[in-house]
């Protein structure tokens, strides 16, 4: 009886460490897949080959005893959508189950992400642009194809005329927004600028009310703080109303980094020095494929974990 006991104990000490440690393994395993599969999907986004390597060191950056067995691009570089699998596998030694002539085995994991353009970013700044506020700036954006590289520096004069290129005008506005229709506190603002929006904002439903704090001074510090930093803000198209009343139509954003700024003086000489940057991937989300303008912006998403799941990361144009 002891024997027996003890034969069917062993095999549920096997049964519980080894396939423990398999699921532990296999978990690990995951996430470096996911890792992986993001990384490939950015580097493709900006046309590169995300399968050249990106996808071989994310994945052992993230669990050592795994090695890629395969890496398979859907769509061009750059193009929206695209989506890039990653399927790896490790070996596990067994402890109890070798008693039963059981020396391991192999777990293995598949993810897919997408990438394209973002139709959703969070960590927005609230200064939006007009869409045709500048020149140079609807020059570098290149539409309808998007821009093909990273802009010099362009002026955009932020004051009060700023919106008119883009509607009728929005007397109280400046092109400011209020990402929650809140009331628009001066401090609200200032940690907006200073941190970025920390809720997603979507491209549907665009309209947003306008904030009718000004481009002054009270915001001179935070903007100071990002002199040198990349970030993302939104592109209006449309503005209408006046006031608090006013709403602007947010058709796409950009990645920019602060070159330069003017807050004080007259306030019709107050500026943004930015240099629009391109194939910049966004934390954000995807992938859309009509209803924004292309400003070279892209997001990734994981669409499927594990073979059998990727009709989830298929559009309806099979793309």
């Amino acid at each position: 009886m002891v024997c027996v006991i003890m034969v069917v104990a062993i095999g549920c000490a096997a049964f519980a460490v080894d396939t423990g440690n398999a699921w532990a393994a296999k978990r690990q395993l995951r996430t470096a897949t996911d890792a992986a599969a993001l990384a490939a999907a950015a580097v493709y986004s900006a046309n590169g080959n995300g399968c050249g390597g990106t996808d071989d060191s994310t994945l052992t950056a993230n669990d050592s005893a795994a090695s890629v067995t395969s890496c398979s691009p859907v769509g061009q570089s750059g193009t929206t959508p695209g989506r890039v699998t990653v399927t790896a596998e490790r070996t596990i030694d067994f402890a109890f189950a070798q008693i039963f002539g059981i020396s391991g085995g192999d777990v293995g994991s598949s993810t897919t992400a997408r990438w394209g353009n973002a139709d959703g970013a969070w960590g927005l700044r609230p200064m939006a642009l007009c869409l045709y506020a500048n020149p140079d700036l609807e020059a570098w954006m290149n539409l309808p194809n998007g821009p093909t590289a990273d802009s010099g520096t362009i002026r955009i004069l932020y004051n009060k005329d700023h919106p008119d290129a883009c509607g009728t005008g929005a007397p109280g506005n400046w092109g400011m927004l209020d990402f929650n229709g809140g009331e628009n506190s001066n401090a609200e603002t200032k940690q907006w600028v200073s941190d970025g929006y920390p809720e997603v904002v979507p491209l549907s439903p665009p309209s947003i009310p306008g904030d009718t704090g000004s481009f002054n001074p009270s915001i001179d510090t935070e903007l100071g703080g990002l002199v040198g930093d990349s970030f993302a803000l939104p592109i209006f198209d449309n503005v209408t109303g006046t006031g608090s009343n006013a709403t602007f139509d947010i058709v796409a954003f950009v990645w920019v980094k602060l070159i330069d700024y003017r807050v004080n003086g007259s306030e019709s000489d107050r500026y943004l020095d930015l240099q629009f940057q391109a194939r910049e991937v966004i934390q954000g989300t995807c992938c859309s494929t009509s209803g924004g303008q292309d400003t070279g912006v892209r997001a990734v998403r994981i669409c499927a974990t594990d073979p059998g799941h990727d009709e989830a990361c298929v559009s309806e144009d099979g793309s």
